[in-house]
């Protein structure tokens, strides 16, 4: 299966420069995941992969939160920690440092990679693009294109994605604009990783579309003070 990419103006420069988005051919959760697999006839069943793959997201997160570095085929791990230390014995500090958890292509990944095909679409298809995201204790600002949201759809939004998959859509947008949605954060959005998202049925043409369109996620570590 191809995926498909177009060319958007870049606007941050005054050079007729174009960068390329990417279309996902979808969204696959672990729960389709494992369908996939069983699609394959193979001889496991559905109760013994999601018995292997929980044991494997449990010998993951155990080997990293214990100090070691994973080399795996498809992806290895690293640790950081990023933020300034006042002398050489200043200690490690929540509020000044930030342990992160780097993960790095394996091989199977790249060479992943070098077998996907490619196909330019030629339409100007008006798909939310997130760029980037800024965030205070109750207000996030959203940058990206194509972010303005319109339309019936109860799917449309800007969203709140817990790793559980709970997803909360945000009530209160103060700014909706095709480049930047401001809006304020709920107390029910508790501190933790979530994953941002747009979902709108609005096009750069002013008409609606009839099947609302959504944006590829973009992390954010939702930290109030």
């Amino acid at each position: 299966m191809k995926i498909k990419y177009n060319l958007l103006r870049y606007h941050l420069t005054d050079k007729h420069e174009y960068w390329a988005q990417v279309y996902s051919n979808g969204t696959m959760d672990k729960d389709m995941f494992i369908d996939s697999i069983l699609q394959r006839r193979t001889s496991f069943s559905r109760p013994e992969l999601i018995a292997f793959f929980n044991l494997f997201e449990e010998s993951v997160i155990k080997a990293v939160t214990d100090g070691y570095t994973l080399a795996l085929p498809l992806f290895s791990t690293s640790l950081s920690i990023s933020g300034l230390f006042r002398a050489h014995d200043d200690l490690f500090d929540h509020r000044r440092h930030e342990l992160k958890l780097n993960l790095h292509k394996g091989p199977l990944f790249r060479n992943a990679t070098e077998s996907i095909r490619l196909e330019k679409s030629h339409r100007d298809l008006p798909y939310p693009y997130i760029k980037q995201i800024k965030a205070t204790d109750n207000t996030i600002q959203v940058y990206g294109c194509n972010l303005k949201i319109i339309g019936d759809n109860p799917a449309c939004g800007l969203w709140f994605v817990c790793e559980s998959r709970q997803a909360t859509k945000l009530p209160n947008i103060f700014e909706n604009k095709p480049k930047r949605l401001i809006a304020s954060i709920p107390s029910t959005i508790t501190p933790g990783k979530y994953n941002i998202k747009v979902v709108t049925q609005w096009t750069t043409s002013g008409a609606t579309l009839k099947n609302p369109r959504e944006s590829q996620p973009m992390t954010h570590h939702h930290r109030p003070q």
